[in-house]
């Protein structure tokens, strides 16, 4: 049996699992977490007995479980009680022959049916992923698969071309998902507007583009806008205020910052070290203390 299952938590991004109802979704993880689940990615069970350990009577069971099938993440076999999560494996990859070759004892655990033909596809393009894992499964199940797609007449290639073609789509869609987000991205960082009129200095101009790209908000013009009114308030070019924007590392400008800045370097300026150019170090000596005492 296997005890340790992996659940992508990307789950929940999944559009399949999204859409079903709540009670379909605890359904679905259900079975991928039940006791009886093997590293086949299949176990056996009847609707009652799934029914009596969720705690819903058979018609709160019916429509989610119709939801799983309707949608493949679940297949169900009714005459001998066999449900397969058919990625499961996708995500319960072996990661030695030693794994796979543990099939053989999975195997025990499940009745001979059709569905079980489709369950030793899978796990063959599974294992199909390296040499190793590919010999592993021929001399542990291979005989097995043979026979039981004979029995059923179900060729097994045919079954695993179409697996194969399913997980090549999904990892195709994955890949086209990841550039279409990429090219976004990018072009929304290659997104720069023309330098305004009240902007002399190309290079402030570059060097403040370049400070708000690298903070992933590339400079519209409405954000330009915003900054241009608040370089107003505090009395300064919108030139000026970028310039400020560079030196601190500012990807906005507020006037508040810019004379709450101002207003502490003026008082720095008149700070103790200008006063202590006053005393001696003979006033420390003695005679400073001496002399306040006595008066």
């Amino acid at each position: 049996m296997a005890r340790y299952r992996k659940i992508d938590p990307r789950i929940w991004n999944d559009e399949k699992f999204a859409s079903l109802s709540h009670e379909g979704q605890r359904m679905f993880l259900f079975v991928l977490t039940h006791p009886s689940m093997t590293s086949l990615g299949a176990f056996r069970i009847s609707r009652e007995g799934m029914a009596a350990e969720l705690g819903l009577d058979e018609k709160g069971f019916a429509e989610p479980f119709a939801e799983l099938l309707q949608k493949g993440l679940v297949m169900y076999d009714e005459r001998v009680f066999l449900v397969f999560a058919p990625n499961f494996l996708k995500y319960n990859a072996p990661e030695n022959p030693n794994v796979v070759k543990g099939w053989g004892t999975a195997l025990d655990f499940l009745p001979e049916c059709p569905l079980l033909v489709d369950v030793l596809i899978r796990a063959k393009v599974c294992a199909s992923t390296s040499s190793g894992l590919l010999k592993a499964f021929e001399n542990t199940l291979g005989r097995v698969l043979e026979t039981l797609s004979k029995r059923y007449s179900k060729p097994f290639e045919k079954g695993m071309a179409k697996q194969e073609q399913e997980q090549e789509q999904d990892i195709s869609t994955n890949v086209d998902k990841k550039e279409k987000i990429k090219k976004e991205k990018k072009s929304k960082l290659k997104t720069v507007l023309s330098k305004p009129d009240d902007v002399s200095s190309d290079q402030i101009w570059s060097d403040f583009n370049a400070l708000r790209n690298a903070k992933h908000a590339p400079l519209t013009e409405t954000a330009l806008n915003i900054i241009r009114k608040e370089a107003e308030k505090a009395g300064i070019t919108l030139e000026q205020a970028l310039e400020t924007c560079c030196m601190r590392g500012w990807q906005g400008f507020k006037a508040e910052w810019y004379l709450k800045g101002q207003n502490n370097s003026r008082f720095q300026s008149y700070g103790p070290r200008d006063i202590e150019l006053e005393f001696r170090p003979e006033d420390y000596e003695g005679g400073l203390i001496s002399d306040l005492l006595q008066r």
